[in-house]
């Protein structure tokens, strides 16, 4: 299991990622979006907008999702610019108040 903290500019840019690599798929009716938050070989969380609370005012600090890969899924070429932090970097888990990390630890 390896979990992917990811970071993204906006809401908007997340959901491009997510419908490109099949985690997003957008009902052609209504144009909303539908994002599979679990399956047998995932879960995805989505944290959301965050913003750093010890700035004046608060600093946006991105749009976060928690994917948790259960079997080993490949990462997409296009995750790269995105991936803040994965499991399996041999780095702690990153903390700080401009990571939402109280929310997905």
């Amino acid at each position: 299991m390896i979990d992917y903290l990811l970071k993204f500019p906006d809401r908007d840019a997340a959901l491009v990622f997510g419908e490109v690599n099949g985690f997003t798929t957008i009902d052609p009716e209504t144009g909303e979006p539908t994002t599979t938050l679990a399956t047998h070989t995932f879960a995805l969380a989505v944290l959301g907008d965050f913003y750093d609370e010890s700035t004046t005012p608060p600093t946006f600090t991105g749009y976060w999702t928690l994917f948790r890969d259960l079997v080993g899924i490949p990462v997409p070429p296009d995750a790269d610019p995105y991936i803040f932090w994965s499991s399996d970097s041999g780095l702690p888990r990153p903390s700080g108040p401009d990571i939402p990390s109280a929310d997905w630890a």
